[in-house]
């Protein structure tokens, strides 16, 4: 429409640590998104359920939503809510699943599209619950070997939950 601006966008690569073969995204948020939104925004575009706390790191701060049960004297947890992309340094590291530990490093690489909407990726997201990077390296070795003894049982538990990436779908 005439009289809309354009919304600006920044572009950012999201790769989890420890994870082969690579889970990487590419995708492009709105510029003045928060954390709180930006999260969400990766819940997506990984393909994780939003079932785990998660975290901001920097090499200063923890960026996080509080709980009931946060200690209010660590000064290193700040409330993400309302905090901008913007004020973390590049990069950042989101972790997902404090008990699974996912990392995810967060690199800015600059301006986006002229839309938000995932630009690239490759890799499945691992399945929620499966133990972190370890745990996610024993089921696919269990999956790729008929022979191994819980071949059947992990093929049964991770149904269909292996899907490969699909850029159009994340968008």
């Amino acid at each position: 429409r005439a009289g809309v601006a354009a919304v600006k966008t920044v572009r950012l690569r999201v790769t989890m640590r420890e994870i082969m073969p690579r889970v990487q995204r590419v995708i492009d948020v709105p510029g003045a998104i928060t954390l709180d939104e930006l999260h969400e925004v990766l819940q997506v575009a990984i393909g994780w359920t939003d079932s785990h706390l998660h975290q901001f790191r920097t090499d200063d701060a923890v960026f996080t939503v509080p709980f009931e049960e946060w200690d209010d004297d660590d000064d290193d947890e700040v409330d993400e809510r309302g905090v901008r992309l913007s004020a973390l340094p590049t990069p950042f590291v989101y972790v997902y699943d404090l008990g699974d530990g996912w990392q995810h490093d967060v690199e800015v690489l600059g301006a986006g599209g002229d839309r938000p909407g995932c630009a690239g990726g490759q890799g499945a997201c691992p399945p929620e619950d499966c133990g972190g990077a370890a745990g996610y390296a024993d089921l696919l070795d269990a999956l790729a070997d008929p022979g191994h003894a819980e071949h059947e049982a992990m093929r049964t538990w991770v149904g269909d939950r292996l899907r490969p990436f699909d850029q159009e779908a994340t968008t």
